[in-house]
Protein backbone atom coordinates (compact mmCIF):
# COMPACT_ATOMS: atom_id res chain seq x y z
CA UNK A 1 0.00 0.00 0.00
CA UNK A 2 1.51 3.30 -1.09
CA UNK A 3 0.62 6.49 0.74
CA UNK A 4 1.37 9.79 -0.93
CA UNK A 5 1.76 12.75 1.39
CA UNK A 6 -0.20 15.83 0.53
CA UNK A 7 1.53 19.17 0.29
CA UNK A 8 0.02 20.39 3.57
CA UNK A 9 1.35 17.52 5.68
CA UNK A 10 3.99 17.91 8.38
CA UNK A 11 6.63 16.32 6.17
CA UNK A 12 6.00 18.56 3.18
CA UNK A 13 5.13 22.07 4.39
CA UNK A 14 3.60 24.46 1.89
CA UNK A 15 5.71 27.16 0.31
CA UNK A 16 3.83 29.81 2.30
CA UNK A 17 4.76 28.24 5.63
CA UNK A 18 8.39 27.90 4.53
CA UNK A 19 8.62 31.56 3.60
CA UNK A 20 7.10 32.62 6.90
CA UNK A 21 9.68 30.69 8.95
CA UNK A 22 12.50 32.62 10.52
CA UNK A 23 15.67 32.33 8.46
CA UNK A 24 18.80 31.43 10.38
CA UNK A 25 21.93 33.52 10.23
CA UNK A 26 24.66 31.91 8.18
CA UNK A 27 27.80 31.41 10.25
CA UNK A 28 31.15 31.90 8.61
CA UNK A 29 33.72 29.29 9.46
CA UNK A 30 37.37 30.10 10.03
CA UNK A 31 39.45 28.30 7.43
CA UNK A 32 42.81 28.80 9.18
CA UNK A 33 42.36 26.24 11.97
CA UNK A 34 41.07 23.66 9.50
CA UNK A 35 44.13 24.14 7.30
CA UNK A 36 46.44 23.78 10.31
CA UNK A 37 44.62 20.62 11.41
CA UNK A 38 45.06 19.21 7.90
CA UNK A 39 48.78 19.94 8.01
CA UNK A 40 48.99 18.33 11.44
CA UNK A 41 47.33 15.19 10.06
CA UNK A 42 49.86 15.11 7.22
CA UNK A 43 52.70 15.40 9.76
CA UNK A 44 51.33 12.44 11.71
CA UNK A 45 51.10 10.45 8.49
CA UNK A 46 54.71 11.38 7.74
CA UNK A 47 55.83 9.92 11.08
CA UNK A 48 54.18 6.61 10.23
CA UNK A 49 55.64 6.50 6.73
CA UNK A 50 58.63 4.15 6.46
CA UNK A 51 61.96 5.99 6.30
CA UNK A 52 62.76 4.42 2.95
CA UNK A 53 59.51 5.72 1.48
CA UNK A 54 59.94 9.29 2.77
CA UNK A 55 60.58 11.77 -0.06
CA UNK A 56 63.98 13.42 0.20
CA UNK A 57 62.36 16.86 0.47
CA UNK A 58 60.55 15.81 3.68
CA UNK A 59 63.46 14.10 5.46
CA UNK A 60 64.28 17.28 7.42
CA UNK A 61 60.64 17.81 8.35
CA UNK A 62 60.32 14.24 9.60
CA UNK A 63 62.30 15.02 12.79
CA UNK A 64 59.61 17.53 13.83
CA UNK A 65 56.61 15.58 12.56
CA UNK A 66 55.73 14.41 16.09
CA UNK A 67 54.45 17.95 16.69
CA UNK A 68 51.51 17.08 14.41
CA UNK A 69 49.76 15.21 17.22
CA UNK A 70 50.08 18.14 19.62
CA UNK A 71 48.93 20.66 17.03
CA UNK A 72 45.96 18.49 16.10
CA UNK A 73 44.77 18.06 19.67
CA UNK A 74 45.22 21.73 20.58
CA UNK A 75 43.22 22.86 17.55
CA UNK A 76 40.57 20.19 18.14
CA UNK A 77 40.29 21.32 21.75
CA UNK A 78 39.61 24.83 20.50
CA UNK A 79 37.20 23.78 17.76
CA UNK A 80 34.99 21.23 19.54
CA UNK A 81 33.75 23.43 22.42
CA UNK A 82 33.10 26.20 19.91
CA UNK A 83 30.90 23.87 17.86
CA UNK A 84 29.13 22.61 20.97
CA UNK A 85 28.42 26.14 22.13
CA UNK A 86 26.92 26.94 18.72
CA UNK A 87 24.67 23.85 18.83
CA UNK A 88 23.46 24.61 22.35
CA UNK A 89 22.39 28.07 21.20
CA UNK A 90 20.30 26.57 18.42
CA UNK A 91 22.76 27.14 15.58
CA UNK A 92 24.10 24.28 13.48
Amino acid sequence: MNIIASSDSAYFPSSQSLSSQKTEQVQTRAVGPDVLRSLAILLVMLVHLPVEATPSVLVGVRTYAWLGVDIFFVLSGFRNPTLQRGCSEGRR
